[in-house]
């Protein structure tokens, strides 16, 4: 069986309107279009379904039988195209289906949940697929709407949102200072029990930065080595040694008192952070989900600034 290519909508949309006004002037006026373009339109659909639709002649038309019947199926068609148009809209106004993001475990769990909570509540007609995972996702291959990635971004042909940076800290129970000296420079560090995020990819080096001077420390073996910054902070509330949290992850355990920054002169390097999306696909309601997380990613840049 042949497979016969789809109604040219815009054509058939003019056709219409052209029986409809008893004329070609007529009908290209209630388009908005030259006579010249509703001529085209009409020839096309003529040549495309291999029959005549309209009869000219230099002073008149008429339709043929087969047009008259096209036409009377055209509306209903158009009518349809009309209100599936409408529904898509009213979805993208009130910001319902589904948005699928991907993000890294931690802090997915940490900062994104709370952020994804309200922003379901305000919105309860959108339905949110988290994928919390350490691999880098590809938003097409993997049917993915966001997906947010700290560190240097490398080239991708997605689209890319800076939403700011991951503020790190230096930070100790009080039990530990109370039984060890605290670090006054960077360089003191070698010779603390320390509490180290370690992967497989991940350097070694600890970078500060005060007053215009940059430091990088190169770290050893740890007390703790792991790839957790729960469990690293589990460890350092309980006193085991220094660690270099995220402000996501240490940030409640400081305001509680529970754990102490150090260094407080010395700010240590932030790592980047963006959202990606899938360039000219983003919907109102993913929009709309990028600007929740950026203004929650903001309050949290400045508490950690502070």
């Amino acid at each position: 069986m042949r497979n016969n290519p789809p109604f040219d909508l815009t054509a058939l949309a003019t056709f219409v309107e052209v029986v409809a006004r008893g004329s070609f002037s007529a009908g290209a006026r209630a388009r908005g279009i030259p006579r010249a373009t509703a001529t085209r339109h009409v020839n096309m659909l003529e040549s495309d379904l291999g029959v005549r639709l309209i009869e000219r002649t230099t002073r008149s038309m008429r339709v043929t039988d087969v047009g008259a019947e096209l036409v009377e199926r055209a509306r209903r068609i158009l009518d349809e195209a009309d209100a599936a148009r409408n529904a898509v809209t009213e979805r993208q106004q009130k910001l319902s289906g589904r948005i699928r993001i991907a993000a890294p475990i931690e802090y997915g769990s940490t900062f994104l949940g709370p952020v994804l909570a309200t922003f379901a509540r305000a919105h309860p007609e959108v339905r949110l697929s988290v994928e919390l995972s350490a691999r880098k996702v590809d938003l097409v291959q993997d049917g993915f709407d966001l997906a947010l990635r700290i560190g240097p971004l490398r080239d991708s042909s997605d689209g890319a949102r800076r939403l700011g940076a991951i503020q790190f800290v230096i930070c100790a129970a009080p039990a530990l200072l109370a039984r060890e000296r605290p670090p006054r420079r960077p360089e003191d560090l070698s010779t603390r029990s320390l509490l180290v995020f370690d992967t497989a990819s991940r350097s070694r080096l600890w970078n500060f930065t005060s007053a215009g001077r940059t430091v990088d420390i190169t770290i050893g073996s740890g007390v703790i080595e792991a790839n957790s910054y729960t469990l690293l902070l589990a460890a350092a509330t309980s006193g085991l040694g220094f660690a270099r949290l995220p402000w996501f992850c240490a940030g409640p355990a400081l305001e509680a008192g529970t754990l102490v920054r150090v260094l407080p002169r010395w700010r240590c390097i932030e790592r980047p952070i963006h959202v990606l999306f899938r360039r000219g696909k983003e919907s109102a309601r993913v929009r709309a989900l990028l600007a929740h997380i950026a203004a929650a990613l903001a309050d949290h840049g400045a508490a950690s600034r502070r």
